[in-house]
């Protein structure tokens, strides 16, 4: 018994939150925005900005025979991009809980729809698969 105590007590305890997904999308969505005149009388004219950065987390549907989206996080500074051996890995802080998400498929996009938002009409966030819940250290 004490033996297995002290086992317990030295094995390391992987604190880290990781999910495996078959696709990463990281999707770019723009807004058309009203270009400053310079002439008054002029037609208005438009251009994209970047709206924000979303990280798409997908999984293969047989039934819709598509990658519909399981999870999703908005995009940070903070998030590290790494291949390695052709897998694509980026790590986070999410909230106090260290988070790795890993897939063999990375697809970048940029659009003017927000993805997450028109495919919850056929997939509700409520049946999603969502991220690997790990409670922080320290907390109960």
């Amino acid at each position: 018994m004490m033996l297995l105590a002290l086992i317990l007590c030295i094995a390391p305890v992987d604190s880290c939150a990781r999910d495996t997904f078959d696709q990463i999308e990281i999707q770019a969505v723009y807004s058309w925005c009203e270009k400053p005149r310079s002439k008054v009388l002029e037609d208005q004219e438009f251009v994209l900005k970047l709206t924000f950065t979303q990280i798409l987390l997908r999984n293969w549907c047989d039934r819709t025979g598509t990658h519909e989206i399981d999870a999703w996080r908005m995009a940070k500074p903070c998030m590290a991009y790494q291949r390695t051996n052709g897998v694509h890995e980026i790590r986070w802080i999410d909230g106090s809980v260290e988070r790795v998400v890993r897939t063999k498929s990375l697809v970048y996009s940029a659009t003017d729809l927000d993805s997450e938002v028109h495919e919850r009409e056929r997939y509700p966030k409520e049946i999603r698969r969502e991220l690997t819940a790990l409670r922080a250290k320290g907390r109960e």
